[in-house]
């Protein structure tokens, strides 16, 4: 989902690579697997759902797929909004070379890197 807002973010929504489909993809997969085989649904409940099921069960499974992919997606956009000069130097400098190490990462954000903050105005971000 990351790799998908990203794009979003810089290349706007229209022009987002076929990996980043990919992306969405994976992340509806997961979250699928996640409601109907882990249980990990308020509304579904602690259950793992038989291979076929009703179609009543399936539509409340949906729902909640979409429902955690929505979550996810603003969850996402949130922070990578929050650290954009960071993904816009990593995006230039993937440009650029392509690939990078966790070395030459860390050397392409560091500048625009805040000393972490602890708020509690917002729970998703607890450490910012």
């Amino acid at each position: 989902m990351g790799g998908r807002v990203a794009e979003e973010l810089i290349f706007g929504e229209d022009n987002v690579t076929t990996g980043a489909r990919n992306d969405l993809h994976t992340a509806t997969e997961l979250a699928q697997y996640m409601v109907s085989n882990c249980g990990m649904s308020d509304a579904i409940g602690p259950v793992h759902v038989k291979e076929r099921p009703s179609v009543e069960m399936q539509s409340r499974i949906d729902a909640e797929v979409v429902k955690l992919l929505r979550e996810a997606y603003g969850r996402v956009k949130r922070l990578l909004k929050k650290h954009e000069k960071q993904l816009h130097a990593l995006a230039n400098a993937l440009l650029e070379r392509e690939t990078l190490t966790a070395d030459e990462i860390n050397k392409v954000v560091h500048p625009y890197q805040e000393e972490p903050q602890f708020s509690f105005q917002d729970e998703e971000f607890a450490l910012t």
